[in-house]
C-alpha cells in the first residue's frame, strides 16, 4: 500500500498542529487569565497599530514603522504570555518544533516588512494574526511557543 506523507511548509508552522493536554492533569490557564491577556492584548494592538498610523501619516518610512510597530507588540506578547506558559506543553515544543514555529512567524514578518510600503494593511493583518495565535496556543497549554521566543 502506497501512503503519502506531505512535508509540512513553513506555514504550517505558523499554527502548528498539537496534541491537546489533558486538563485533567495539567494546570491550564483559567479563562479568566485568558480573558485578561486577550483583553489587554487587544488593547495594546489597538495602540501599537494608532501608533503605526501616526507614524505614516507624519511620512515615516513605512517599512521601518512597521518593523518597529512589530518589534513592539511582538515584545509584549512574549513577555506577558510567560505567566499563561505550561510545563507539559512547554515539554512538547522543545527543540526542532518550537525553532521552526519561531523560524515561520520571522519569515512571515520579513515578508510584511518587504511589503509595508505598498500594503500597509498587511502589518493590521500580521499583528492580528499574531495576537490570535498567542492567545490560541495560550489557551491550549502552548504559551511556550511564543512566550520569551
Amino acid at each position: 500500500m502506497l501512503r503519502v506523507v506531505s512535508t509540512p511548509t513553513r506555514d504550517d508552522y505558523l499554527f502548528p498542529t498539537l496534541p491537546d493536554l489533558n486538563i485533567r492533569s495539567v494546570r491550564m490557564p483559567s479563562s479568566d487569565r485568558l480573558t485578561r491577556w486577550r483583553s489587554r492584548a487587544d488593547a495594546r494592538l489597538e495602540a501599537v497599530l494608532a501608533d503605526f498610523d501616526d507614524a505614516l501619516l507624519v511620512g515615516e518610512c513605512p517599512g521601518s514603522a512597521a518593523e518597529r510597530a512589530i518589534h513592539e507588540l511582538r515584545t509584549w506578547v512574549q513577555a506577558s504570555t510567560n505567566e499563561l506558559r505550561t510545563h507539559e506543553g512547554d515539554a512538547l515544543i522543545q527543540g526542532e518544533l518550537r525553532e521552526r514555529c519561531v523560524q515561520a512567524w520571522v519569515h512571515r514578518t520579513a515578508s510584511v516588512l518587504q511589503r509595508a510600503e505598498d500594503d500597509p494593511d498587511a502589518v493590521d493583518r500580521h499583528l492580528r494574526l499574531y495576537v490570535g495565535m498567542a492567545f490560541e496556543a495560550s489557551a491550549r497549554g502552548y504559551a511556550g511557543l511564543v512566550a520569551g521566543a
